[in-house]
């Protein structure tokens, strides 16, 4: 079974090991602060999963899904 990639966008330190820890996707959790971020590890490497909250410095969670979507293309 293949590893799956979980990529959670908070900018709160203490709610992104919460998320990333409650998911247990083992050692593929990608944990980023900001939108930009997020954008740069989605054209990356694609990510099974994005929890996203609201946005901050004009990205929202609806903007990163589909860039996470069309990098999976």
């Amino acid at each position: 079974m293949s590893s799956q990639r979980l990529l959670v966008v908070e900018s709160d330190p203490a709610l992104q090991e919460l998320l990333a820890g409650a998911l247990k996707p083992g050692d593929c959790s990608i944990q980023v602060s900001d939108g930009k971020d997020a954008m740069k590890s989605l054209r990356q490497t694609p990510c099974d999963v994005l929890i996203a909250g609201p946005g901050h410095n004009g990205f929202d969670a609806l903007k990163l899904l589909q860039i996470g979507r069309a990098s999976c293309r």
